[in-house]
């Protein structure tokens, strides 16, 4: 049997980062969401998916869903957005 994950312990601004990844959000969406270049987003992305192991965003996401970062409001882009 296989070990219970532990919640990762992600900065709040990583974890905001997965969500909008989850959302489907692409980089210059991100970046207009949070008011960042796409550059700054690239890096946060990158470390979102440094800290999980994630080999890419769709993993990524699969790992905060497991790992309990991802709530309901994590599956669609808002119409506001």
């Amino acid at each position: 049997m296989l070990p219970a994950l532990t919640p990762c312990p992600l900065e709040a601004y990583l974890v905001e980062t997965l969500k909008l990844i989850a959302r489907g959000y692409t980089n210059p969406e991100i970046g207009a969401h949070l008011w960042l270049s796409v550059d700054a987003v690239k890096s946060r992305v990158k470390r979102t998916l440094l800290a999980l192991d994630a080999e890419n965003r769709a993993h990524a996401v699969a790992i905060g869903w497991q790992r309990g970062l991802l709530g309901p409001d994590a599956g669609a882009k808002s119409a506001a957005a």
